[in-house]
């Protein structure tokens, strides 16, 4: 029988809100690196849960277990989908993006048919980064992870908002060369921490007990 996050994660103790998240998230697979103290949950919930909600309660559990990383990557009815949860899959972007930080502070959108058009206040160029970081790719990838639906994403300049941006963001767009460079080491930087990141995880077998229970002693068996 499959578990709850709750009983998965049973030595972290929830408030009330928490518990009721916990509660509804049912666990479908899990990975983990007892070394390096990495775990990566994916659960099943039948409403949507907020990113900040969602990032709050990792933060709690890597605390309680005393965790380098904990992730918990939830899936959803596909009917539960709406574009007022854009939000979220944004700042879900930046936070998995290679280069994605920053550019979503303020934003637009369209939808026709299947097709997510994001409009941003920043120069071509800077919609040239995203598009080689395949920025795009990483908001559609999180949708189907989440919901099972395809979309394309598809990032243009609000030539609107562009005119109203600080002072802080125009000079970046004015000294290309710097931002180039500020860019592409950020690029970098990411692709080696989301590889590290791969390469610390495992796939872990349940078992009757549960695992963490106390401690990371489950055994486990490479990821395939």
């Amino acid at each position: 029988m499959a578990k709850t996050l709750r009983e998965l994660l049973n030595k972290y103790i929830p408030d009330d809100n928490e518990a009721a998240i916990l509660n509804s998230g049912v666990v479908s697979r899990s990975l983990v690196d007892k070394e390096k103290r990495c775990l990566e949950v994916y659960a099943d919930f039948d409403a949507v849960i907020s990113k900040k909600q969602l990032y709050a309660l990792e933060e709690k559990v890597k605390a309680a277990y005393e965790l380098q990383l904990c992730r918990i990557k939830p899936r959803y009815p596909s009917e539960a989908f709406s574009f007022e949860y854009l939000k979220d899959i944004l700042l879900e972007t930046e936070r998995t993006g290679v280069v994605a930080r920053g550019f979503f502070g303020s934003y637009d959108y369209s939808v026709e048919g299947n097709i997510i058009t994001v409009k941003i206040p920043f120069s071509e160029y800077g919609i040239d980064l995203l598009d080689t970081a395949r920025t795009p790719a990483v908001i559609e990838n999180i949708i189907k992870d989440e919901f099972g639906l395809s979309y394309r994403v598809i990032i243009r300049q609000n030539g609107d908002d562009i005119l109203q941006m600080s002072d802080e963001y125009r000079s970046r767009l004015e000294n290309k060369r710097d931002t180039r460079l500020i860019l592409r080491r950020q690029i970098i930087f990411r692709q080696y921490r989301m590889n590290r990141r791969k390469s610390c995880l495992v796939l872990l077998r349940y078992t009757e007990r549960g695992i963490l229970r106390g401690s990371m002693t489950a055994p486990c068996v490479s990821a395939v």
